[in-house]
């Protein structure tokens, strides 16, 4: 399976919220298909807006956004919704889990909603299948009919995980997915992402407050570092 690259093309980049002032200004990062790149920021320096940015969640004012080769001002909001769901993986901050779904439920949701998500299970996994598999190795298996709402905050981290790695997504984007796992649970979730994200091809971008993982990455990223000059991950 070949992916894209660069993943990501970002270059001039300047974001922010509506009825703000820029967030983000003059930003510019390359991710080729395929890398690891661990980004890290102090609290407020705009790494959640990148990355909604990134996923089309939050417009540019103005720059080059470009997403596994597709020009994100070029889409209105509904097709990057729909590019969102089909190409991407997010785990999200605050998680975004449905709370009057099941775990299972919440996992298989990318599929459900987007075909080509499904299609890239191939013929030997059905998505309630590929859902037990990722709960299995999150040590969430056992969870997967119950609600949501009825699980700890480190199981419905888990919950949103196993969601944003169904379907083989070209893109991974992790916004603090290991703050609330102990040392062990963090490793083996690690191992997980990593081993999955190589055998699809898939770009990982993955923020963190803690820079003890940095190592794990192929290559660590100041946010800060990024405005006004070209920065390739490679």
């Amino acid at each position: 399976m070949s992916r894209v690259s660069p993943a990501v093309d970002v270059r001039d980049l300047r974001a922010g919220y509506p009825g703000g002032p820029d967030v983000l200004a003059n930003v510019h990062l390359r991710v080729d298909a395929g890398a690891r790149i661990f980004l890290y920021g102090p609290s407020g320096s705009g790494k959640t807006t990148l990355l909604s940015v990134l996923a089309g969640v939050l417009p540019a004012r103005s720059g080059q956004v470009e997403v596994l080769g597709t020009d994100l001002s070029g889409l209105t909001p509904a097709a990057r919704d729909r590019f969102r769901g089909a190409e991407i993986g997010y785990i999200f901050q605050q998680f975004n889990l449905i709370p009057y779904l099941s775990v299972r439920e919440n996992i298989v949701l990318p599929c459900r909603l987007n075909p080509a998500r499904r299609a890239r299970l191939g013929d030997a996994a059905s998505p309630a299948d590929a859902a037990a598999a990722l709960a299995e190795a999150l040590d969430i298996g056992e969870l997967l009919d119950r609600p949501v709402t009825a699980l700890s905050v480190g199981q419905q981290q888990r919950v949103a995980a196993a969601r944003a790695l169904i379907g083989r997504p070209a893109l991974v984007i992790a916004d603090e997915p290991t703050s609330s796992l102990d040392a062990d649970r963090r490793a083996r979730f690690l191992e997980l992402l990593f081993a999955r994200c190589a055998e699809h091809e898939s770009a990982l971008l993955f923020v963190s407050h803690d820079r003890a993982l940095a190592d794990h990455f192929d290559r660590a990223l100041d946010l800060a570092s990024l405005a006004g000059a070209s920065t390739e991950a490679a």
